[in-house]
């Protein structure tokens, strides 16, 4: 898919993430680094909407030795059906700690939170696009595991 195309569907899922509404049926949720933003608020918006979410799984492209100005406490939702939140982030990524104090802070426990860590190529502050393209097709591949599982 080209990359503009991806880029403004994340600007628009952005802006438009707060006046969503419900999606009563979905269950799993895959969403990207775009919707983690400095209060939380893109990614509060998303898991406030659909009340039977079972299943949330976020990649995160980058990794950042520190992440400024990330609040994990400024947004809230209510998840009452969330069984697991699978994080999947370079290994030197620190925001793996501010999301769980943000799930925490909103009554997801941490022993619901799962978080696979991957070799970063490249500087520590990003990776390369083919390590990107691989990260995502291992998360791919997992998560149509785990829905087999039925997990």
């Amino acid at each position: 898919m080209d990359n503009a195309i991806v880029y403004n569907v994340q600007v628009l899922l952005t802006r438009e993430s707060k006046s969503c509404t419900d999606f009563k049926t979905l269950k799993t949720l895959n969403l990207g680094e775009w919707c983690i933003t400095p209060g939380f608020d893109v990614l509060a918006a998303m898991l406030g909407n659909p009340p039977n979410l079972e299943n949330l799984f976020l990649q995160l492209d980058m990794a950042y030795n520190s992440r400024v100005g990330f609040n994990p406490r400024a947004s809230s939702f209510e998840c009452t059906n969330l069984k697991m939140v699978h994080i999947t982030c370079c290994k030197h990524d620190l925001m793996v700690h501010k999301l769980a104090e943000f799930f925490s802070e909103n009554s997801i426990p941490n022993n619901k939170v799962f978080v696979r860590r991957s070799a970063c190529s490249g500087s520590v502050r990003g990776t390369s696009s083919q390590a990107k393209r691989k990260t995502h097709s291992e998360a791919d591949t997992r998560e149509a595991k785990w829905l087999k599982a039925g997990k």
